[in-house]
């Protein structure tokens, strides 16, 4: 029954009362209360459990009327209840609306409750058949109200600690998570300061990061504290304990005033990385489940020091390897950049002998396959560390193939090798980069060209798998195969077939290209596989995407790239006046000789400083800059002139990494030219520069 509720007919429930003697009921080592009234609710009974606990002897309250011995009653609303069991109704009396029934003495367990919590059952007494009086049974319930409390309080402070140490956990700056925590934390646990110290192990100093409850004269002397000599123990390193020191802030902290004391060194196994203090002005001693739960804090907070600091040396790791990368790729293209530029435009000189400009497109061809050694390199690199961004878009991705196919033409004749192309993908629209795919074709193309002998044929098809919505391209090949046990690892970096060794092949390149592929087409969504019947067999390399949408694809007319087209185009726009800016002496002059030719008027400087001064004396048209110069760099540099002189340029740069890239555009160049470049590539973004200054 619940509490507060009354039964008419509950003396029909409780044959006990009915049927039991009254030395049943008043047994005298009864571990409850238990008092009768007659019918005029005068107490009749009084057990000595009640008389122990109210200090009211039975002989001092038989006879007495109950309502004017505790008039309390009638005033809380149970007088009434009384008078009801007199009508054969029960009432059961909980703590939840009545702390008590009558007001006896608290105990220990309850300090703070002037009366014991009481739970009571008020029931009508029957004697031969009828109502005689009342008799309760009072039970004594505050130990269990007390522990009931106190595991809510603790399991409400479990909850604040485990959502607190999360969120600890998850911080990338413990110091201001504990700023949060260590406030709510602290006075759950009756303690008033606490103070957290970070470790330098290379001075052996304990920096104060987060405190409170620390007045601001001891804090500031607790601001930066020496490891002890003692806790030393190798250059760089302290012990695990920091006993010596410890025992020092301990003794600091009873000088302020605190009389309990509880420090922590903060460890992962044997490396400290701090320490934890906490106080208390008026309690000397914790229970030990108070301690064990410090030592918890400790142990979470040490944890997350330790990775935040870990996740600093992995950015800084980052960085400075993003750093290492782009210095490397620029000391790798610089070189190869004038030589790319001579033999590239000397092999279109026609005032040179044949024999000469087959001699300049042998050292292009090898400085271009230098410069794609580097380029797979940065990949990879960039592939591995999530870092290669996509320039998603609507392609055909016919057209990358197509430009994949040209590329590799002439070489593919060279060696008498016949690609043939069946493009019968009726949709072939995908969402892609338009770039990255053709490396991907040009991967496979080379691929199945090296290992190729002459006149073998390359065949490359398309086709559309209706069924799962995709387009499939195909680079089969009358090649030397592979081996079954080959197929599984020649998408691995580094790897090659065993042929490759056998034949010489091993040399002519790093085994990156179809690495890099895969990678490619999976962050397009598809998939690359290789088949292959066998040795001497060919080979047949299947790259699948997932189409795009049936919109039709707008078309952007492109500027004409080569031939007669891009070299009206270069006529069209000469006589212009470029600033160009390059400290690499044998790249600046080839390349000012370069420009002079193609009509335009050059001025040719070697550092960001000597190009304001030129930007001064004189109007300008473009500046072609690299980025990496002596004292300011090029990024300085393009953001100073187009602020200053509203220029416009290109960067021509050994820095080719995509946080370079961005950087260029935020900088204010309208093209990034990473080293070496081909004069053709040149002079395609010199007329599309031209062109768009025009329109504009």
């Amino acid at each position: 029954m619940i509490e507060g509720q009354n039964s008419p007919d509950a003396a029909k429930n409780l044959p006990a009362a009915g049927e039991a003697t009254a030395s049943t009921w008043l047994e005298e080592i009864a571990p409850f209360g238990i008092f009768t009234t007659d019918l005029e609710l005068r107490i009749r009974r009084w057990n000595r459990w009640l008389a122990v606990r109210s200090g009211l002897l039975e002989q001092a309250v038989v006879g007495k009327p109950l309502l004017a011995l505790f008039p309390d009653l009638e005033a809380r609303g149970l007088g009434a209840r009384f008078r009801r069991a007199l009508e054969g109704e029960i009432s059961v009396l909980s703590t939840a609306l009545h702390r008590y029934l009558l007001p006896l003495p608290g105990t220990d367990a309850d300090k703070a409750s002037a009366f014991m919590l009481q739970t009571a059952r008020i029931a009508p007494l029957i004697g031969h058949g009828a109502v005689t009086g009342t008799v309760t049974i009072i039970e004594d319930v505050t130990q269990r109200e007390v522990q009931a409390q106190g595991l809510r309080r603790q399991q409400e402070f479990d909850r604040l600690l485990s959502s607190a140490l999360a969120t600890l956990l998850q911080s990338a700056e413990p110091a201001e998570a504990l700023s949060q925590i260590l406030p709510t934390i602290t006075p759950s646990l009756g303690l008033d300061a606490y103070a957290n110290f970070r470790l330098d192990p290379q001075q052996g100093v304990l920096h104060l990061t987060v405190s409170g409850g620390i007045a601001p004269t001891p804090r500031a002397a607790m601001a930066a504290v020496e490891i002890e000599p003692a806790d030393r123990i190798a250059p760089g390193r302290v012990s695990a304990e920091l006993n010596a020191t410890v025992e020092r802030q301990r003794r600091l902290l009873q000088r302020i005033g605190l009389r309990g004391q509880w420090v922590f060194p903060l460890a992962i196994g044997e490396r400290v990385v701090g320490l934890l203090a906490f106080g208390s002005y008026e309690r000397a001693v914790l229970p030990a489940g108070d301690v064990k739960t410090l030592e918890r804090i400790a142990g979470y907070v040490a944890i997350a020091i330790d990775r935040a600091q870990r996740e600093r040396d992995i950015v800084a790791a980052s960085r400075a390897k993003d750093e290492f990368l782009a210095a490397l790729s620029h000391e790798l293209r610089t070189p190869l950049n004038p030589v790319l530029l001579l033999a590239s435009e000397s092999a279109l000189n026609a005032d040179y002998p044949a024999t000469a400009r087959e001699a300049f497109r042998m050292i292009e061809k090898n400085a271009l396959l230098e410069a794609r050694l580097i380029d797979d390199l940065l990949d990879l690199t960039r592939i591995e560390r999530g870092k290669l961004a996509l320039e998603m878009q609507r392609v055909d991705l016919h057209a990358p193939l197509r430009d994949a196919v040209a590329t590799v033409h002439a070489e593919a004749s060279d060696r008498d090798i016949t690609i043939e192309k069946h493009l019968q993908a009726e949709r072939s629209a995908v969402a892609g980069d338009s770039a990255r795919l053709q490396q991907v074709f040009w991967n496979v193309l080379k691929n199945a060209i090296k290992f190729t002998s002459p006149a073998g044929r390359i065949r490359v098809s398309s086709r559309t798998a209706a069924e799962t919505d995709e387009v499939q391209i195909e680079i089969a090949d009358t090649g030397i195969g592979l081996e079954a046990h080959e197929l599984g690892r020649i998408f691995e970096a580094f790897t090659q077939g065993d042929h490759a060794e056998r034949r010489g092949h091993r040399f002519g390149g790093l085994g990156l290209g179809l690495a890099i592929s895969r990678n490619i087409v999976e962050l397009h969504g598809g998939k690359i596989r290789a088949a292959s019947p066998g040795r001497n067999r060919g080979a047949t390399f299947t790259i699948t995407l997932p189409l795009a949408s049936r919109e039709p694809i707008a078309w952007t007319p492109a500027i004409e790239t080569t031939g007669v087209g891009l070299a009206a185009i270069t006529r069209a726009h000469s006589g212009r006046r470029i600033l160009l800016v390059e400290d690499h002496e044998p790249t600046r002059t080839p390349l000012a000789g370069l420009l002079v030719r193609r009509g335009h008027d050059v001025v040719a400087v070697a550092s960001a400083e000597e190009a304001m001064t030129a930007a001064g004396e004189g109007k300008f048209d473009l500046v072609l800059s690299d980025i990496g110069l002596p004292g300011r760099d090029g990024f300085w540099l393009m953001e100073t002139l187009r602020q200053r002189y509203g220029l416009a340029g290109i960067a021509l740069t050994g820095y080719g990494m995509d946080d370079d890239l961005a950087r260029s555009e935020a900088a204010g160049f309208t093209a990034h030219l990473t080293k070496p470049v081909q004069v053709a590539i040149l002079d395609r973004a010199l007329a599309t520069f031209f062109q768009e200054t025009q329109d504009a």
